[in-house]
């Protein structure tokens, strides 16, 4: 293996690349916005949430267990499983959506558009992205997995916004993200793999024994990521089918911006966290470590999406053209479902420490079948603001009864709790009730912006530097 010095030099230096990737494609965001309508943003969120929906498990997440051998053949073993995995989901789903085309021209059914046909092909290049990505960690190569992510990110944004440039429809940024995925494999690509003397011999049979011996994988961890997958890529779909590819998109674009505080934010809290509860568990401290947790996050959430939903609509004209500020309503609808996610996404790491998986399964099913019920109940009204109201806040309880949930398998106070996040609550209407106030004599989407981030980052610092409320001990 190849070593990488100091570890968490090399923890920022991969999070650096993930920051760079994301940052251009929110940094594309407002050249798109301002180029393609509603409805062909709406049609790229359906591609990219088709493409979510299998590429999570297009290896049957047999591309897990490749760092696990001691023996590099085996990795490489464990790697060609995965790859023809791979292989295998995406020809099927390819065939699978031909049938159905052939079928259904003559049955009269949903007429799929031709860029379906792309769609397996960026499956497949997303699963053999994750495979070499983990083939890179086995050999500690985080330089390249910094590269990759750096290189993918580029190559997509410039893409896209130079196909936006030259008039190009909407698949145009499918492009983007086809060109995107193939420029971040090559860093990962390991060439001093020996595949044909790993496949030499025995070894059919003995890649054979790996995939059995890891089969708790395609059947335990994959149907939980599939499901997962599904919950989190539906509501564009079912969007899109019940109204249009406009609301879809207005839904996507409000989505995308809203959940950067729990994608940077919230991941390294649950990174930060995992490392930390074990221990805690082991010294008895597990409860109180969790309930500083939560009370922590339940301040930085109150704090970033309430005031966004104050000001989103302006907001969004501001920064992605006057045709968006309708994202800006549908973003202040799902600001409960956000909120609660923010917090519970780093408390879910308990699951995997308490080892409560199955009733974590039972409740991604659930919640899936919330938002899908919820999504053919709004398709009953003409108005897509009405359904993005109604999952905004299904989708919060839910998650609050998951976050109450996760608290007591920590054995916190749920009632502590609860006064905690009404003290909480009450704190924030105080604070941005005078800019409610203020923002209603603003005539001008700019300055109502300046002034609506500029109050909500002072709330921050308040919290920060005298309330000291961001430090868990």
């Amino acid at each position: 293996m190849r070593g990488t010095g100091n570890g968490a030099a090399m923890v920022a230096l991969i999070t650096s690349g993930a920051l760079v990737s994301q940052a251009l494609a929110i940094l594309s965001m407002p050249v798109l916005s301002r180029v393609y309508t509603a409805e062909e943003i709406g049609y790229y969120s359906v591609f990219t949430a088709a493409v979510g929906l299998f590429a999570p498990t297009a290896s049957l997440h047999y591309e897990l267990a490749i760092p696990l051998p001691k023996s590099t053949r085996s990795a490489v073993l464990l790697m060609i499983a995965s790859l023809a995995t791979v292989a295998f989901i995406a020809c099927t789903l390819w065939l699978l959506a031909f049938g159905y085309s052939l079928v259904g021209e003559q049955a009269g059914w949903f007429e799929l558009p031709p860029i379906w046909a792309l769609i397996p092909a960026v499956i497949a290049l997303t699963g053999v992205s994750n495979i070499a990505l983990f083939y890179a960690i086995r050999n500690q190569r985080h330089r390249a997995n910094a590269a990759a992510k750096t290189v993918q990110g580029v190559s997509q944004a410039a893409t896209q916004v130079g196909g936006a440039f030259a008039g190009l429809p909407w698949w145009g940024m499918v492009s983007g993200q086809v060109v995107g995925l193939c420029a971040g494999i090559v860093p990962l690509w390991d060439r001093a793999t020996q595949w044909r003397q790993a496949f030499s011999g025995t070894g059919r049979l003995r890649m054979l024994a790996l995939m059995r011996r890891h089969k708790k994988l395609p059947l335990l961890a994959a149907p939980s990521s599939l499901v997962n997958a599904a919950a989190t890529n539906a509501p564009a779909m079912l969007i899109a089918a019940f109204h249009g590819a406009a609301a879809a998109g207005l839904y996507g674009l409000s989505v995308r911006i809203l959940q950067l505080p729990s994608r940077f934010v919230g991941q390294s809290v649950a990174q930060v966290f995992l490392g930390r509860v074990s221990g805690a568990r082991r010294e008895g401290r597990l409860a109180e470590t969790v309930f500083a947790l939560s009370r922590t996050l339940v301040i930085l959430s109150l704090h970033t999406f309430v005031p966004l939903a104050v000001f989103a609509s302006s907001l969004f004209a501001v920064c992605f053209g006057p045709s968006w500020a309708e994202s800006g309503l549908y973003s202040r609808a799902l600001t409960p479902w956000l909120l609660a996610g923010f917090i519970s996404i780093p408390l879910s790491v308990l699951v995997t420490v308490l080892e409560r998986q199955r009733e974590e399964f039972v409740l991604q099913i659930l919640y899936l079948a919330l938002i899908a019920a919820v999504l053919m109940v709004s398709a009953l009204g003409s108005d897509p603001l009405l359904g993005i109201t109604l999952l905004g806040i299904s989708g919060g309880v839910f998650l609050a009864v998951k976050i109450g949930w996760l608290l007591g398998l920590a054995g916190c106070d749920r009632a502590a709790f609860i006064r905690m996040l009404c003290k909480e609550v009450a704190l924030v209407l105080l604070m941005y009730g005078p800019l409610i106030v203020l923002l209603s004599a603003v005539d001008s989407a700019l300055l109502e912006s300046a002034i609506g981030l500029t109050w909500m980052m002072a709330a921050h610092g308040f919290n920060w530097k005298v309330r000291r409320v961001y430090v868990v001990d």
